[in-house]
């Protein structure tokens, strides 16, 4: 079987029929389970559903800021394993869900976190677009608040103090936020691996982003922990070279792996760190045994290298970067240029259309 890698769009301000079956005009209004929402913006589309910016409102002048997505009838059980998980996790470096219900016309929605920030993707494509390398100490505390949350996510239990076997399997820049405080946030577990008890989706390897995917997934084997640090080993990989580590867009067939490791920072970048290095490609070994076995040893081994090194890590190092690189932050799609108002053009290794889904998967969760 070949699985065919579909490009995603540049974003709009419509939705499209194929995703919602209705296309609204913004702003709108949605009610359902109690709970009333004005949606104003369009924050983020994707291959199941769209995310927008809404205020939740109640009696009392009550209102909260969210990000609410929205999911039509033929995805509700791909939102419902999203909220159900989310539901279940606590940490600064998840994104928090606040809601999950029914609008009358039968979508589903989900009201979340709002991160004021951007994501990993947008500070990539900057970077990428200037040609500058960002600051070592922002992009490793980039990857220990990621590392943190996935560790979080990893030792998920269940109601008897069970492992749940939780794995996030769509790691990418585009599932890792930053807030404007420097707080690095793990979005996005609509297609996570949870026990066979627990998951509503059917079962099926190869779902995520290929370019960010382990070698046990894209050869359909049985997947755990160690592919989520192997993607964001993928993303370390990426912020410390602004290069792609798999070039895209690719076409991936049955069984196809990733057979070598991209060429080593040390052969790009002048007087790059080895101990960086080596814990970038000890995370995105092709063999799981090679690699760190829980994303908490690769949050251990950016710390230490971080005190060996003396370089400061935390949000202050991100925060900085992110107000230099944008100046002050409000709520922006990543999709959108500065204005929020339409489409903006990429360019370059980090443009929208190398972020690729696996359409055939897409379609079998729906089923």
């Amino acid at each position: 079987m070949v699985i065919a890698l579909v490009a995603q769009p540049p974003y709009s301000g419509r939705v499209d029929d194929r995703l919602l079956g209705t296309q609204r005009p913004l702003p709108f209004s949605l009610t359902g389970g109690g709970s009333h929402y004005e949606v104003v913006r369009l924050l983020a589309a994707g291959s199941m559903g769209t995310v927008y910016l809404a205020r939740r409102t109640g009696i009392g002048g009550f209102a909260r800021d969210v990000a609410l997505k929205l999911a039509p009838p033929r995805y509700a059980r791909t939102l419902f394993h999203e909220a159900r998980i989310l539901a279940r996790l606590g940490h600064r470096n998840v994104v928090q869900a606040y809601d999950f219900g029914r609008a009358p016309d039968g979508q589903h929605y989900l009201a979340m976190e709002l991160v004021h920030g951007r994501s990993v993707r947008a500070v990539l494509e900057h970077a990428a677009d200037r040609q500058s390398l960002l600051p070592l100490g922002a992009w490793l505390s980039i990857g220990l608040g990621a590392a943190m949350g996935l560790a979080h996510a990893h030792d998920l239990c269940d109601d008897d103090g069970e492992l749940v076997g939780l794995v996030h399997r769509d790691v990418s820049p585009s599932n890792l936020l930053l807030d404007h405080d420097g707080a690095v946030k793990v979005v996005d577990f609509g297609v996570a691996k949870l026990g066979a008890l627990l998951s509503p989706l059917p079962p099926g390897p190869a779902r995520g982003c290929a370019g960010y995917m382990a070698p046990e997934s894209l050869a359909h084997r049985d997947v755990d922990l160690r592919s989520d640090v192997f993607s964001l080993g993928v993303v370390l990989y990426e912020l410390a070279t602004l290069r792609r580590a798999v070039p895209a867009p690719v076409r991936v067939a049955g069984g196809a792996q990733l057979r070598s490791l991209p060429i080593p920072p040390t052969r790009l970048i002048a007087r790059f760190p080895a101990r960086i290095e080596e814990i970038i490609m000890t995370a995105m070994h092709p063999d799981p045994r090679a690699r760190f076995q829980t994303a908490d040893a690769l949050r251990a081994a950016i710390e230490d290298v971080a005190e060996l090194l003396g370089v400061a890590i935390g949000d202050a190092p991100i925060a900085r970067t992110m107000a230099a690189m944008f100046g002050p932050i409000r709520v922006l799609d990543d999709g959108c240029d500065d204005s929020g108002d339409g489409p903006r053009r990429n360019s370059g290794p980090f443009d929208a259309v190398e972020y690729i889904t696996i359409e055939a998967e897409v379609e079998e969760a729906a089923r």
